[in-house]
This record gives structure tokens, C-alpha cells and sequence, in this order.
């Protein structure tokens, strides 16, 4: 834990320690079971679930829009999915726990594999994977901390549009908009993530942390932009 609290400190400890697989595979658990928490009691929710249905038949009116879809079939797809609102709630916990925790594992993987390219390629210096894993797994203590402060705010709001950054300050965000994409992005917790990382990159490579930080903000804004983008798409 000393990462929330000191990170100089366990960066320095993963530099010159050899490679301990806790300090990646406990934080990773401890990420799968907020996860697992986080949809288990976000979709437990009336208000969340109420914003689901009304998302998917937002979908279900821009595909009658386009043309893909006719208002009578709407109309009865409509109705089948309100049907199915008694067990629709225990179907996305089920499917959204099985996809927090393949993602939670799956992100440490990739955050250690850009982290070693940024070393590699980026900054010239050659180091284990396996110590990027340990820098990965330290620091997504943070999001972790993060998932359960946004769970607050789900809890407080009714509402999956709210992260603890600019999202507050914007009042009526639409789930699933670009515009939401681009602010929970910019939560409180990710900048600090991001932080951490390119402090963990600074010490293990010598470089200094402006420079560190100018790489994995910069990959940070590009997924960013991915995902708004995404968004867009699907809006």
C-alpha cells in the first residue's frame, strides 16, 4: 500500500528488489474484487437500471432513424427487453462481474507491456517485463481506490455518467456520450494513476519524472481520444 501513500519509496523497493510476483498478483485481485463490487451494487440499482433501459431504447430509435430498423419492430423489441427487466438485472451483474474481472487482469498485462515500450523504445532503457508487471500491479491500487469513490457517487446520483473530476461540474451527462467518455477520463484518480506510473518509470529508468510523465500522459490522451472517439461512433 505504500504506493497510495509514498510511491518514491515502493518504486525504489521494486528497483533494487528482486522480481516478487505479490506485488503484482495481490493487486490485481484486490482490482477484480472491486470490480465484482462495483457491478454487483451498481446494478443493483433501480436508477441504474432504469438508465440501461432507457440507453438501449435510444438504441433502438436511432436504428429506426437510419433505416435498419422499422417502428413496429422497435416497438416489439422494445417490449421484449421490457419484459425482460426482471432478470435483466441479474444478467448484466453476472456478464459485467465475468467482464471487470477479465479486464482488471487484462490491463495489468497491457499497462506493463507500454510501460517496458516506453522504457525500450522511448527512453532507451532495457528492463525485465516482469518489473513493469510489479510497477503495473503497485499502481492500480489507484483506480481501484477510484472504482470505490465512483461507486459513491453511483450510489449518491442514480447514475453511471459520474466520476470524482470535471464530470461534477457538468450537471444531466449522458451515459455512454462522448462527452462522458472525455470526463470520466479525466477523473481525479486516472491523473493520479498516471502520475504514479510515470513516477515508477522514472525511477527504474533514471529518467527524470517530467520526462516520464510527458510519455505516459501522452499515451493516456491517445487512449483517451480512442475512446472518445468510440463513443462518438456509438452515439
Amino acid at each position: 500500500m505504500d504506493v497510495l501513500v509514498s510511491p518514491g519509496e515502493a518504486w525504489e523497493a521494486v528497483r533494487i528488489e528482486p522480481f516478487r510476483a505479490s506485488n503484482w498478483l495481490v493487486p490485481v485481485l484486490i482490482s477484480v474484487a472491486v470490480g465484482i463490487l462495483f457491478v454487483c451494487v451498481a446494478f443493483s440499482q433501480a436508477a441504474v437500471m432504469d438508465e440501461v433501459m432507457a440507453q438501449q431504447s435510444a438504441q433502438f430509435d436511432k436504428a429506426v432513424a437510419s433505416g435498419k430498423m422499422s417502428a413496429a419492430d422497435a416497438d416489439k423489441a422494445r417490449d421484449q427487453v421490457d419484459a425482460m427487466r426482471p432478470m435483466m438485472g441479474t444478467i448484466v451483474r453476472v456478464a459485467g462481474s465475468f467482464g471487470a474481472a477479465g479486464a482488471s487482469v487484462a490491463l495489468l498485462f497491457v499497462v506493463a507491456a507500454i510501460l517496458a515500450g516506453i522504457s525500450r523504445w522511448g527512453l532507451g532503457v532495457r528492463i525485465p517485463y516482469t518489473k513493469w508487471m510489479e510497477v503495473a500491479g503497485l499502481a492500480s491500487l489507484v483506480p481501484a481506490l477510484g472504482t470505490v469513490a465512483t461507486l459513491f457517487l453511483v450510489l449518491m446520483k442514480g447514475s453511471l455518467a459520474v466520476s470524482l473530476g470535471p464530470a461534477l461540474l457538468v450537471p444531466e451527462v449522458r451515459s455512454g456520450s462522448p462527452l462522458q467518455a472525455l470526463l470520466s477520463a479525466l477523473s481525479v484518480f486516472n491523473l493520479w494513476w498516471c502520475a504514479v506510473l510515470a513516477g515508477g518509470v522514472s525511477r527504474l529508468t533514471g529518467r527524470s519524472w517530467g520526462t516520464a510523465a510527458g510519455w505516459v500522459f501522452g499515451v493516456f490522451a491517445v487512449v483517451t481520444g480512442i475512446a472518445v472517439g468510440f463513443a462518438a461512433i456509438r452515439s
